[in-house]
């Protein structure tokens, strides 16, 4: 794990640093040149501040997913050499439409870079949900991005939110979170309704109010 964190940590900070390298101090003889050089690089300094915040987004969620490991396997370290790639070849794209930001083809290019980084980096996280013998400890729900299904009248009846089975599959989370497909309620405005997994017990319910005979 050092040695993958390490690979990871070192790609990642020389992409942020080539992104510089775009940048150049334009030559001025009196302020007014010099505002015209700045104004004339503006392009480059959108886009270096623009990959910057995407090489720092994409390492906060890389570390995110990294700390959950405690062993990697080969299809594991193949999927995060696969982010990796997209990240080296980020200063590239990033150059390119601060150079051409008026062309279509490098807008297109670029958008269709972060699209394949995005992909490479949920592909590895989906990994790591579905292989849960690499965790440290089971991956909760909310750490995993999973949304309860919870309607109004299960919060009123008190009972707790659970999962459809495949999102429990995948983060591997107990059964008992599970909802049931056969007592789901068809979508209406409140939302659908889960019941409780098999074998536990029903919440009690509340008590009614007495009816008033007048």
């Amino acid at each position: 794990m050092n040695r993958l964190n390490a690979l990871t940590d070192g790609v990642y900070a020389i992409a942020m640093t080539l992104l510089v390298l775009e940048l150049h101090v334009p030559d001025a003889r009196s302020s007014a040149e010099l505002v015209a050089g700045v104004i004339a690089i503006a392009p480059n300094l959108f886009s270096f501040a623009l990959g910057f915040a995407v090489l720092g987004t994409y390492w906060v969620g890389s570390a995110v997913n990294l700390s959950h490991l405690a062993r990697v396997n080969r299809a594991a370290l193949f999927l995060n050499v696969l982010q990796l790639f997209f990240i080296s070849l980020l200063p590239f794209t990033t150059a390119l439409l601060g150079r051409y930001p008026d062309e279509a083809v490098a807008v297109i290019l670029y958008a269709l870079h972060l699209e394949a980084l995005g992909l490479a980096q949920y592909a590895h996280w989906i990994y790591v949900l579905r292989h849960p013998e690499l965790v440290q400890s089971p991956i909760d729900a909310k750490a995993a991005g999973l949304r309860p299904f919870e309607s109004s009248s299960d919060r009123l009846r008190g009972r707790p939110p659970c999962f459809s089975r495949s999102q429990a599959r995948d983060s591997g989370m107990p059964s008992s979170t599970w909802c049931s497909s056969a007592t789901l309620s068809p979508p209406s405005a409140t939302g659908p309704s889960c019941a409780s997994a098999p074998g536990s017990p029903s919440p009690a319910r509340p008590p009614r109010s007495p009816r008033s005979r007048f």
